[in-house]
């Protein structure tokens, strides 16, 4: 069985381009199945989906912009995402002790 996208978000939309799926992966909905990550991924993306449409009142789909204006939007976007990376690598050398020296379990996640 071939679908398109590897991820349904919401009835009917799949992502992330052309696979091969196996059909005891399919869920009850004809998505594939998720892990709880993964929902909240798209839960996530939902949620800003209508925070940008009553804010900006578009969607990803509006046709006003050029593929320049696209990509000049993605690069800012960027280059916030590498202040953020910045800013939490500057804080690991007061993090990394902390993990060490907590006590924990093999379930446990370390802080990083």
């Amino acid at each position: 069985m071939k679908i398109l996208g590897v991820s349904k978000c919401r009835k009917n939309v799949y992502y992330a381009g052309h696979i091969t799926i196996d059909t005891a992966v399919v869920g009850e909905t004809g998505g594939i199945k998720m892990s709880k990550i993964e929902d909240k991924v798209c839960a996530k993306i939902q949620a800003r989906a209508e925070t940008g449409k009553k804010k900006y009142g578009v969607t990803m789909e509006r046709e006003d912009l050029t593929n320049e204006e696209w990509l000049i939007h993605l690069q800012e976007e960027l280059m916030d995402a590498s202040v953020y990376v910045e800013r939490l690598l500057s804080l690991l050398p007061l993090i990394q002790p902390l993990n060490e020296e907590a006590p924990r379990d093999d379930n446990d996640f370390p802080l990083l």
